[in-house]
């Protein structure tokens, strides 16, 4: 029995530091079953992600494609807070130490920080502000436990 062609499994594509350029993207946008994209670097930015996803878009549909037949997924870090009040001192903590760390990608500005009542709100409009149809979280660290006397 023959075997099926590589481009006839589903593929995933993934958009990261190390694949992005105009090529993988032109390959993720005429054949990719799913394109995930990982932020980082090449990815600064929310704004840079957007962008990222509007290229895609278009090049979905210029290859002939329908965008509703490609699920782009945003993978992206994520620190749970206990509360909400922890995740915003865990949020001005990240901004402080973009501010001073002079590097162009800022923590502050690629990772996911909410508490964990609000962890899949946040993930929902993360997703609607960058245009993508899922974000998986990847976990960064857990909250610490506090021992109080």
């Amino acid at each position: 029995m023959a075997q099926p062609s590589v481009l006839a499994q589903r593929t995933e594509l993934v958009l990261d530091d190390e694949t992005l350029s105009p090529t993988t993207v032109a390959l993720a946008a005429a054949r990719a079953h799913t394109v995930r994209i990982r932020q980082g670097m090449a990815l600064p930015t929310r704004a840079a992600v957007r962008a990222l996803v509007a290229l895609l878009d278009d090049a979905i549909v210029a290859s002939g494609r329908s965008r509703a037949d490609v699920p782009v997924v945003l993978e992206v870090e994520a620190v749970v807070a206990r509360d909400e009040a922890d995740a915003a001192r865990r949020r001005t903590n990240l901004a402080l130490a973009a501010a001073f760390s002079h590097a162009t990608w800022h923590a502050d500005a690629a990772l996911l920080v909410a508490s964990t009542a609000g962890i899949d709100e946040a993930a929902r409009a993360l997703a609607a502000e960058v245009g993508v149809d899922r974000v998986e979280l990847v976990p960064v660290g857990a909250a610490p436990l506090v021992a109080t006397h």
